[in-house]
This record gives C-alpha cells, structure tokens and sequence, in this order.
C-alpha cells in the first residue's frame, strides 16, 4: 500500500513540475535595468501599512553578484 501511495505521489509531483516548468519564463537582469522593489519589509515611515505603497522605485541595477 505504501509503495503505491510513494508510486502515486511521485506522479502527481511530476505532473506539476512538466505544468510549472511549461509555463514559467526566467527573467534575466542586466547592469543598468530599471527594477521596481517590493516595500514589504521596508519601513517607509507611513502610519498605515495597508495603505503604503507596494513597489518602490525604479531602481538601476548597478551591479550582479552570485550566479
């Protein structure tokens, strides 16, 4: 029984990799791309959260460290 729930867990795990790998594009930054930043844990000086802002920016990239 157990071999066929691992059996059938590993086939819906499939599934949904073949649908997120089908529909998902990687995005690539250069140096000098303007970006907007989500301002979730950035502390804008706002008395309400819900009403900040959600994107700060656009920012330039300056810069590409890891890979």
């Amino acid at each position: 029984m157990r071999h066929f729930l691992y059996k059938k867990l590993a086939k819906a795990k499939d599934a949904i990799k073949r649908y997120y790998d089908k529909n998902h594009l990687e995005k690539v930054f250069r140096v000098r791309d303007l970006v907007y930043v989500r301002a979730k844990h950035i502390e804008t000086g706002r008395p309400s959260k819900k009403l900040d802002t959600k994107m700060i920016g656009p920012f330039a990239i300056i810069d590409k460290f890891g890979s």
